[in-house]
């Protein structure tokens, strides 16, 4: 969109209407974007700051989540949401690992097993008015 008001400036005998007709660019855009350049550069400026911030915050507590260093920097009298913090730490690369679940291998039985085979169940028994309860 600069690029667009850079040209408006080299025919300024146009009307922003009209400017805005050739160029194929809505009309109501290059009216907002002319008359919103004082708060956009503004709103940078601020960005530039929550940046820093944010950065410094995070380089102070590793270990620390987005919702930790919400609340630091909300202690220390910043004006940032959560949700812009962790878009910060996301494009600074800051973003402290995760902790993930690990599964332990199972234990190998190197003792034969409790049950009896077959075989001997028939040996123990023998006949069946004489069934032996293990």
């Amino acid at each position: 969109m600069s690029e667009v008001m850079e040209l408006r400036q080299s025919r300024s005998k146009l009307s922003l209407r009209r400017f805005a007709r050739y160029a194929g660019v809505p009309y109501w855009q290059l009216r907002h974007f002319k008359k919103s350049t004082l708060a956009r550069d503004a709103r940078e400026g601020t960005r530039a700051g929550v940046r820093e911030a944010v950065r410094k915050v995070a380089l102070e507590h590793p270990t620390y989540g987005y919702r930790f260093l919400y609340r630091e920097l909300r202690d220390q009298g910043q004006q940032v949401g959560l949700h812009r913090v962790r878009e910060l730490l996301g494009e600074l690369g800051l973003n402290p690992p995760q902790p993930r679940k690990t599964r332990k291998p199972a234990a190998d039985v190197a003792a034969p097993p409790d049950w009896p085979s077959s075989q001997q169940l028939l040996s123990l028994v023998g006949t069946p008015y004489e069934t032996v309860w293990f």
